[in-house]
Parts: structure tokens; C-alpha cells; sequence
């Protein structure tokens, strides 16, 4: 570890010890000299020698104590000396290059106060160890000023000699039956906890840390002591189940994995031992079925017993015995710590001096949170300590207090779930509400857009409302011509409510048609040319569609489906003749104003019935917040049924601006090129409505000057947005404004924002912000508590936006819009959406992804389990699962892992025709990968960590010989350390059975057979032979001066050695 992190002081032990009175450093010196001499620990070095670490033994090492005189003119100024010289000391690491793992000094402040430092390398003492060596130090001194010998008992074995017979006792069935019960215990355990983090993970995990202290009072620790005596558990186990709770309540995740410490010392010998015997167990429980806490403390009690009867396996074994994913980002197994302190501290007892132990705040951490706590006769300390890269002081407060008051609810009441236990005061829960409540305009849900479009006619009737190519109508035709398509459609039979389709290339006709329908008071169903006739005709059936508006292009096709319909491009004689005034007004709020199909997990999709009243909620907010009145218009380049269109086909018309409709194209990758030009058109859009996957695309098409007077803003959603896609933009045009806007179907495109800041530092995913007017947003929990603020939660929206529910599934509108808990108003309904989001310090929401297997591609919200359901319809396929994967460009692609039918034959291409005739584009998979059988996991779920990447399946990729001369040399160096036959350019260093010991000689063969120094987090980032390759010649390129270059490239395998 220390190699990993080289300039990191984290694996050193410091101790500060002040010493008032008269000192005799002679004396001192003497003592500890002694001490080294009794503990071979202390006069051990680690050494590489014969390409191996090993441990040496110096035979004689004495020491001489540095005296460093601290000179200050004030008391204040002596103080800070101290604190810096105490800090320098406890942050320097370690050299392995020399012979000692211990560092003394004495620091002299004056004639009679001295401050002893002390640090040892973990690899050679413990906590523990500390206790001892005080302990004897005060025996030894004592003695030595009185001139006798010291009463030290003899120490029966030596570090070493446990080393040895731990390596002798731990292998054959021994070794086996350790091993084989934490590979059971850790099976298929999740391999990162998935804390709220203020902060994206760094792709190196950073050591910097800070504490935040508390204490638990004497009487609330006798209330503890007396639940454990009365549940049959220790203290230990107390604090670690609270501990457990708390994490499910901030990450609601109930499958954990907590690290702790264990002494180690199970045989007498080592009591008095001074050297490295703790271990860390990695404790798994499931907090699954929300158990009341008693129940848990016997999940508790099961799991830590069993852990403590294997405890003497090492913990590197239990990693390599388990083979989790490695990674540079964060410790393996588990992130967080718990430590309840019991190790001796020592008698610090010196004649004549008094002795005061200096808190040394070391400002380094090993994991993203560690709670240590230290019984005390005055009760418990308690201290969290914190990744600073990972979270704000303000969320370990939050998370601090909470436990505290975890701790008082579970004495009161150990017989209650765990999801029942609240966190939250009253006054945090009622800032909580504030935050996540939009401001209240009564106007907005109240007035229809039917209402808003006629007010902006009659205030600009000749301005240019629609275009279309070379046509265009101005907002008094747009008006005039609605109304009498709407008169015409009357005489068809279309009232309140009565269900329209509108299946329409993008022309004029096509916002014609959507007004039309609102006016005659129908509820228009936008369909896309471009899907399936079986889907068409589910559409046209499930929402009870009684008209079908097309163009005569398009009839020949849909002619099959089961409806009557309308040829409007062949029509306009039979409308123009009719009264051009406003129809009645019939539209109220509650009516529907449009039904838009999404992705449904029965394989069939399910309609979303949107009233006017959320449309309009949404629109009038749209036009207070983004900046409609500036620019000139909005274009529309996706299709109707796409509610991100909703946007840019009403909004412009509410403030007098112009719908530019864009050419229809029929490929993802055309579209693209359909809006590069609405960039280089030098339009100077209002906005531009976009998703993620547009704008990395256009990032790609467009040069800077074609963005920087493009849009005025541009309003981005459909999936979640990271800051990598948006810094072409940032930099290209720093005045454009960035809005990232968030919100399911079932809520009316968008219902809460972000706008982005030129300041902003987020370096991963974007927030999605706070509500807009009129909605309410809660975090909750499986029992629908709201989370703690800073807990990862269900995100759950009320208010005007909410959707009547699904057409014709009664049941699952009952699942997805249940009652809101939180509101006094009677009726009031939250749409539960599936997705996860936590609250950060400042109140901003964040999308923390789903919390089924739901997923979004371009903007398309995608079930898996729509795709699967069609694909076993075929007749060759036993079993299918759909999952999202990146592809390398970074973006997430559809991949079917496919289970076929034993005596089928049946290829990937066939597959994919048989899709594309039943399914839109989008829900087609790129990626077809047939597998004998799925890899389970403990639970009998399928273990999707497991399943294949797509980039391994190719027939040929199971091995690679290396191809140049140092991927030879790499691949030589691992058959040598790993003992294995042969290895492939992309065969991965710990699948072929290394680990961290093993990569250290990895690197002392590269620095001898290649002269080159290599980092040993360099095989962690890269563990394939072609990827360390890389970097080699990466490090090397760039320390190389010109004349070197050649040198290098021959290396590489691009030049022939002897040019």
C-alpha cells in the first residue's frame, strides 16, 4: 500500500508525548535503545532482495534522539511551532530504502518541558503496540534512574517467530476452510457502497481526510450496555447495528459490507508483543425485509461471530481469495470503517515528570468514512472521520447528528423496523419540505395554453408563428386555420375527451393538427411514422383512438390499422370554407390534453394521459424561467411523440416567437446533421431543446464560432447530463446559458431545473436542481419516510404536473400514483418515478440513476424488460437479458445477453432483423451476446457484474500474443511472478491470480529487465499486458528529450531495433 501511495503518511503510526519536569535524555535514550533491542519489530527493514520484498532483522540498530530546540518569540508563536513540528513529523512517510520503521525526536521547549515524537511504519506495530511500549518505557526509565534492572518479563517469542508459525499453521485444510467460507460470505457482495457523495469519486482514490468529534453520554452508554446484556450481544455489536441502520437510511442500500479491526493477539505469547497482529474482517449483513432492530442485532450477532471464528486469515488473502473488481478509486471489499477502541494505552507514569498525550490530528484517511469510537468512563468518544474529496463538513455533521439520534430512538423503542426510526427533527424536516417545494402560482395551472396562444395572437397576428421549409403561417393564421380544423374535426364526431391520433411528417399541418384537437376538446395521441405496425395498432387500440389525422404519404401504410382516419394534406377545402372565430371555450384545467407512449416492462407500452392543466403548469413556467422573449424561436427536430418536443413546438408561441420546424431524417446520425445546420444557420435561436447524446454528437460537427451566437440557451434532458458534455460549450460560447432540466413523462416534460454556473466545479454528474412552480418533490425511502437530507432515496413528484395515470392500466396507475402523505390537500396524488436522487448540502437534487433495471439512451426511457419480452417470442430464444453498457467512446449502448434454444440455430443478424420488425430503432440492441447459461449470485439472481463485456466475445479475443518487444518483456516478467504457462496481451494481472505483494515484483522486474521506475498504482490503472505497455511508453514519451524518440518507437514495435 505504501508503494501505491508513496508520499501518503497514512499506513504511519504517531504519538506525541509531552514531558514537564526534569528530563534526563540521557536516561531517556538509554530506554529506548533498550526497547528497540528487546523488540526485533522495531529493528526490522523491508528490503527487495532477489526480486522479492523481504523482511530483515538488523542485529544491532541504536539510536541517538535528535534534539530540536523550539524557538519562538511569543507563547502563541511557540504553540503553532509545536503544532507544525508535531505535524511535519506524524506526515512524513516512511523510506523503505532504510534500515528502520521508526522514527524518533525530542523536541525541547524549554529547560523542563520536552515533547517526545515517536513513529512507526503499521507494517511493524499496531495500537496496541503502542500501549506496550509505553508501558515498558515507563518501567525502563524508572529503573534506569534508581540504577537497577527492570522487571521485564521475558518475552516468549519474537514477532517473527509468529509470522512463521502463522505461515505454517495457515495452509492445507486450515487455509481451505478459511478461504472457502469468506469466498461464501462475500459472494456476489456489492463492490462499492453507494454513499451519497458531495464530490465525484476521483479515479485515484485521495487520502486527505478531516474528523468531526462527538460524545455519547454516560447514561445514554448505560442504556446501550444494558440493550446489549438484554439482547444477548456486546456493545460492539450495539454500535455496529446503529452504525448498519444508519447507512441503509442514507444509501438504502441493505446489503453491507463494513470493515473493522481485529486485535489479532488470540495466543497468549503475543500479549506483550510489540508488532502488526491486527487484521481487518470484512463484515457482511443483510438488512434486507426491514427487521425490527432486535432482529437485526441477531443477524449481527451470527455474522460477527462467524467472522471473529475465521478472523486469522489475513485480509489481502480474503481479497485475493474473493477477486473483487480492483480498482485505484477505492478500497476493496468495503469503503467504510468501524472501530470501537479497546486497546491498552499505557501507564504513562515517568518519576519525576508529568506526562500529557498530544492529540496528533492526522489529516489522512484510508476509507470514505470511519467511525471510531473509544469507551470512556465519562461515556463514549465518538469521531467521524471523512474523505474530504468525497464529502462536505456539512453531510458528516448531518450524518453525525443523526446517528446520535438514531442511538437515543433504538434505546427508547429497539422493537421498531428500521425504516420506522426517525432521523429527522421536526425543524429539519420542515426545511426539508421548504427546499423541495416550488413556489406556489396559482395562475399557471389554471389558464390553458389554448388560452395563452390565443392572447399572444391577438397581441402579434402578422408575426411568423410556423415554419416549414419555404412555408410558414403567422399567429393570426395559426389561429384562423385551428379553428376551423377544430370545426371540421367536430363535425367528425371529436368532444371532450374524445382520443385523436396525429401520425404526421413535420410540415405545417402537423401544429394545426395539435391545436385543432385541444380546441374541439379531444386529446390528441402522437404517433411516429417511423414504428412498427404492431405497435401502431396496440397505440391506436389501447387509447381508444376514434380518429386518425395523417398525410396521404403516409396512408398507404397505416391503411391496416383499426381506425378511421383523415388525410389532411388532401383536406384543406373541406376546412377553409369553415367560421375562421374562436370556438367555445369547453377546455377546463382537469380535462386531458394528450396521451405520449413510453416504454413499458410487459412488452407493451403504456400510454401517459397528461392533463391541460399540468401542460400548462409546465409552459408558464417555461416562459418566466428560460429566455423565450429573447431570440428568435425554437427549432423542433424530434418527433411529436417524444414529450421533449413539447417544448419547442408551444413554448415559442406563448411569447410571440417562431416554431421552425426542421426536415424529417430518418437515421439517428442524420438528425445530427439536421441540427448542425440549425447551429450554422445563424438563426439566433431562443433556445434549442437537446439531449446529452445531441449535444456530444454536435460537439463533434461543430466548430466554435458556429455556437457562440447559435442560441441564446440551450435546455437539456432526456437523461442524466455529466459536466464532460457540456465543456465544449462552456468554452465555445460562455455567454450561452445551460439549463438542465429534469422530469418523467408521468410529470409533463420537466419538472425540476439546473441551471449551470460558470463557477460551477462538479465533476460528474450535473444536479438536476429544485422543482418548478406548482410541484413538490420528496425523497423517500421503501416506506415512503423521507430520507434523511443527504440520503440516497426514491424520488417521488406531486403537484400540478402529475399525470391522470396510464391508459387503461388501472393497476399499474395504482402502483405508480399513490397518495401523497405530505399533503393537505384532499386527492393529491405522488408518481412514484423509480429513480434515485439524493439532496445536496446547498438543497440541489442529484440523479443518482434507477432503482430497477429501467434505463435511458438518447433520451428514450427504455423498460429491459419490454425488449426481453419480445425477444422471447421468438422461437430460438430461451432466455434474454437487456442491459446498458458503455461503449468506448463512453456512451451507453443496448446490449441482449441471450440464452438460445439447444436445438436452434440461430445467428446475432437474425436476431436483430427480427427486432427491427418489432420494435422502434431505438429499443433494438446493438449488441448480441449468446451465453450457455447466466452467472448467479448467492441470492439466485442473476449476477449482472458478471455477464461478459461486449468488447471480450469476439471468438478470437480469449487470447492475443504480445506484439511488441516490451509487451514480450511484460509477458515474460508475468509467466516468471505468477507462475502461469502463457499470457495474452489482454489478459488481466488478478484474474491470472496477482495480487498487491506479487505486483510489487512486477515492478522490481520492470525497473531491471526495461530501466524503467513505474509507480505501482500503474498496474493497478492498467492491469493488462497491451495497457501497461502503453503506459511505459506514455511515462517515457514524455521524460524523453527528441533524440530518444526513435529509441522509443522501435521499442513500441513501429521501427525496425536497428534503425
Amino acid at each position: 500500500m505504501s508503494q501505491l501511495e508513496p508520499e501518503s503518511p497514512a499506513y504511519t503510526l504517531p504519538f506525541a508525548l509531552k514531558l514537564s519536569g526534569h528530563l534526563q535524555v540521557d536516561h531517556l535514550e538509554k530506554c529506548l535503545n533498550a526497547l528497540i533491542q528487546r523488540h526485533e519489530s522495531l529493528r526490522t527493514a523491508l528490503l527487495m532482495q532477489d526480486d522479492r520484498l523481504q523482511q530483515v532483522i538488523i542485529p544491532e540498530l541504536s539510536i541517538s534522539l535528535p534534539d530540536i530546540q523550539v524557538i519562538a518569540a511569543t507563547a502563541e508563536a511557540q504553540s503553532q511551532e509545536i503544532q507544525t513540528l508535531v505535524m511535519e513529523e506524524a506526515m512524513t512517510p516512511f523510506d523503505f530504502a532504510q534500515p528502520s520503521l521508526l522514527r524518533l525526536k525530542l523536541l525541547k521547549v524549554t529547560a523542563d518541558e520536552h515533547i517526545l515524537l515517536l513513529s512507526l511504519h503499521h507494517c511493524i506495530a499496531d495500537a496496541w503496540s503502542i500501549g506496550i511500549l509505553v508501558n515498558e518505557l515507563s518501567l525502563l526509565y524508572t529503573a534506569s534512574l534508581l540504577h537497577e534492572e527492570a522487571q521485564l518479563p521475558d518475552l516468549p517469542i519474537q514477532y517473527a517467530d509468529y509470522a512463521l508459525w502463522q505461515r505454517e499453521w495457515l495452509q492445507g485444510a486450515v487455509l481451505e476452510q478459511q478461504l472457502g467460507y469468506w469466498r461464501t460470505a462475500l459472494r456476489g457482495a456489492p463492490e462499492v457502497l453507494a454513499l451519497p457523495l458531495d464530490y465525484t469519486r476521483p479515479a485515484v482514490q485521495m487520502q486527505e481526510g478531516k474528523g468531526h468529534s462527538l460524545h455519547i453520554s454516560q447514561h445514554l452508554t448505560e442504556q446501550l450496555h444494558a440493550l446489549s446484556l438484554q439482547e444477548g450481544v456486546t456493545l460492539f455489536m450495539t454500535l455496529l447495528a446503529a452504525f448498519q441502520v444508519l447507512l441503509l437510511r442514507y444509501t438504502g442500500q441493505d446489503d453491507l459490507v463494513i470493515g473493522t479491526p481485529v486485535a489479532g493477539r488470540t495466543q497468549s505469547e503475543t500479549e506483550g508483543l510489540i508488532g502488526c497482529f491486527i487484521n481487518t474482517l470484512p463484515l457482511r449483513t443483510q438488512l434486507s425485509g426491514n427487521p425490527t432492530f432486535q432482529e437485526l442485532l441477531v443477524r449481527v450477532r451470527e455474522s460477527c461471530l462467524e467472522a471473529f471464528r475465521h478472523q486469522e486469515l489475513p485480509f489481502e488473502r480474503i481479497v485475493d481469495a474473493v477477486q473483487p473488481e480492483r480498482s485505484l478509486s477505492h478500497h476493496p471489499l468495503f469503503q467504510v470503517m468501524f472501530i470501537l477502541q479497546n486497546a491498552p494505552q499505557g501507564d504513562l507514569n515517568l518519576p519525576g515528570l508529568e506526562l500529557e498525550s498530544l492529540p496528533i490530528n492526522n489529516p489522512t484517511t484510508k476509507f470514505d468514512i470511519t467511525l471510531a469510537l473509544t469507551e470512556l468512563p465519562e461515556g463514549i468518544s465518538v469521531l467521524f472521520e471523512y474523505n474530504i474529496h468525497l464529502f462536505d463538513a456539512s453531510t458528516i455533521i448531518d450524518l453525525a447528528h443523526h446517528f446520535m439520534s438514531l442511538l437515543e430512538e433504538i434505546v427508547r423503542a429497539p422493537e421498531k423496523q428500521l425504516l420506522s426510526y426517525e432521523l429527522m427533527t421536526s425543524e429539519e424536516r420542515q426545511r426539508f419540505l421548504t427546499i423541495t417545494s416550488g413556489p406556489l402560482v396559482p395562475d399557471y395551472r389554471t389558464r390553458t395554453v389554448l388560452h395563452m396562444i390565443a392572447e399572444q395572437a391577438t397581441r402579434t397576428p402578422q408575426v411568423v408563428a410556423i415554419v416549414a421549409g419555404e412555408q410558414q403561417l403567422t399567429y393570426a393564421e395559426l389561429d384562423a386555420q385551428s379553428n376551423q380544423l377544430a370545426r371540421l374535426l367536430r363535425q367528425h364526431g371529436i368532444h371532450t375527451e374524445t382520443r385523436v391520433g396525429i401520425c404526421l411528417e413535420r410540415s405545417l399541418v402537423l401544429p394545426l393538427a395539435l391545436l385543432s384537437v385541444l380546441k374541439a376538446g379531444g386529446v390528441y395521441v402522437p404517433l411516429d411514422p417511423k414504428s412498427p405496425l404492431e405497435r401502431l395498432a396496440f397505440q391506436l387500440r389501447n387509447a381508444q383512438i376514434e380518429l386518425l389525422l395523417t398525410q396521404s404519404q403516409l396512408l398507404q401504410t397505416l391503411d391496416a390499422l383499426p381506425c378511421a382516419s383523415l388525410c389532411l394534406d388532401q383536406l384543406e377545402q373541406s376546412w377553409q370554407p369553415l367560421p375562421a372565430d374562436p370556438l367555445e371555450e369547453t377546455v377546463v384545467p382537469e380535462q386531458l390534453a394528450y396521451i405520449i407512449y413510453t416504454s413499458g416492462s410487459t412488452g407493451e407500452p403504456k400510454g401517459v394521459m397528461v392533463t391541460h392543466e399540468g401542460l400548462s403548469n409546465y409552459l408558464a413556467w417555461a416562459v418566466a424561467t428560460y429566455p423565450m422573449h429573447e431570440g428568435k424561436g425554437a427549432p423542433v427536430h424530434s418527433a411529436i411523440n417524444f414529450d421533449l418536443t413539447v417544448t419547442s413546438l408551444f413554448a415559442p408561441l406563448l411569447t410571440g416567437q417562431a416554431v421552425v420546424l426542421l426536415p424529417e431524417k430518418q437515421a439517428e446520425e442524420q438528425s445530427l446533421e439536421v441540427l448542425q445546420a440549425a447551429f450554422s444557420s445563424g438563426q439566433e435561436w431562443s433556445f434549442i431543446k437537446l439531449t446529452p447524446a445531441h449535444l456530444a454528437g454536435l460537439s463533434h460537427l461543430l466548430v466554435e464560432e458556429q455556437v457562440v451566437q447559435a442560441s441564446k440557451a440551450l435546455i437539456i434532458g432526456g437523461e442524466a447530463l455529466g459536466m464532460e458534455q457540456v465543456k465544449f460549450w462552456q468554452k465555445a460560447a460562455p455567454e450561452l446559458r445551460l439549463f438542465n432540466e429534469y422530469g418523467p413523462t408521468e410529470t409533463v416534460v420537466g419538472c425540476c431545473v439546473y441551471e449551470l454556473q460558470s463557477q460551477d466545479t462538479h465533476t460528474g454528474a450535473i444536479p438536476i436542481g429544485r422543482p418548478i412552480a406548482n410541484t413538490q418533490l420528496y425523497i423517500l425511502d421503501t416506506q415512503m419516510n423521507l430520507v434523511p437530507a443527504g440520503g440516497i432515496g426514491e424520488l417521488y413528484i406531486g403537484g400540478a404536473g402529475v399525470a391522470r395515470g396510464y391508459q387503461g392500466r388501472a393497476d399499474l396507475t395504482a402502483e405508480r400514483f399513490v397518495p401523497d402523505p405530505f399533503s393537505q390537500i384532499p386527492g393529491s396524488r405522488l408518481y412514484k418515478t423509480g429513480d434515485l436522487a439524493h439532496m445536496l448540502p446547498g438543497g440541489d437534487l442529484v440523479y443518482r440513476g434507477r432503482n430497477d433495471q429501467q434505463i435511458k439512451i438518447h433520451g428514450f426511457r427504455i423498460e429491459p424488460e419490454e425488449i426481453a419480452v419480445v425477444l422471447l417470442r421468438h422461437s430460438a430464444i430461451r432466455d434474454a437479458l437487456i442491459m446498458a453498457r458503455a461503449n468506448q467512446a463512453g456512451m451507453p449502448q443496448l446490449v441482449a445477453y441471450l440464452l438460445a434454444e439447444p436445438d436452434q440455430a440461430v445467428t446475432r443478424e437474425e436476431i436483430q432483423r427480427y427486432l427491427q420488425k418489432a420494435l422502434p430503432a431505438y429499443l433494438v440492441p446493438s449488441v448480441y451476446i449468446f451465453l450457455d447459461a447466466f452467472p448467479l449470485a448467492a441470492t439466485g439472481k442473476v449476477d449482472r457484474q458478471a455477464l461478459p463485456d461486449p468488447e471480450f466475445t469476439l471468438p478470437d479475443a480469449t487470447y492475443e500474443a504480445p506484439l511488441t518487444p516490451i509487451e514480450e518483456t511484460l509477458a515474460t516478467i508475468w509467466m516468471h511472478v505468477l507462475h502461469v504457462e502463457r499470457v495474452g496481451r489482454h489478459d488481466n494481472f488478478f484474474a491470472l491470480g496477482g495480487q498487491s505483494l506479487l505486483a510489487t515484483q512486477i515492478i522490481f522486474h520492470v525497473r531491471r529487465d526495461l530501466q524503467t521506475e513505474m509507480p505501482l498504482r500503474t498496474l493497478f490503472a492498467a492491469p493488462t499486458i497491451a495497457s501497461f505497455a502503453e503506459a511505459i511508453i506514455q511515462q517515457e514519451l514524455a521524460e524523453a528529450e527528441n533524440e530518444d524518440l526513435l529509441q522509443i518507437l522501435a521499442q513500441l514495435g513501429e521501427l525496425p531495433h536497428e534503425n
